[in-house]
């Protein structure tokens, strides 16, 4: 990924972290799953920013990535 891309996400996944770890800690039974979960998020969303489509708030695509991986959907 190119450095102003790698660092743009740095800057919205740091921005919404804390929003992300909330959410994750209401779907999840424990901490450990909820860190768990997070981590896998940022990793799903990472791999994919190149493809992130900026129309759609990055929180927002966030919260889907997630509730994709924990099997939720509509949790909010």
């Amino acid at each position: 990924m190119h450095m102003c891309k790698s660092a743009e996400f740095e800057r919205l996944a740091r921005d919404n972290m804390d929003a992300l770890y909330t959410r994750a800690i209401r779907i999840a039974r424990t901490t450990a799953q909820a860190e768990a979960l997070v981590q896998s998020t940022f990793s799903h969303a990472y791999s994919r920013f190149d493809t992130y489509d900026y129309s759609i708030g990055f929180r927002d695509w966030l919260f889907k990535i997630l509730e994709m991986k924990s099997g939720k959907r509509n949790s909010r």
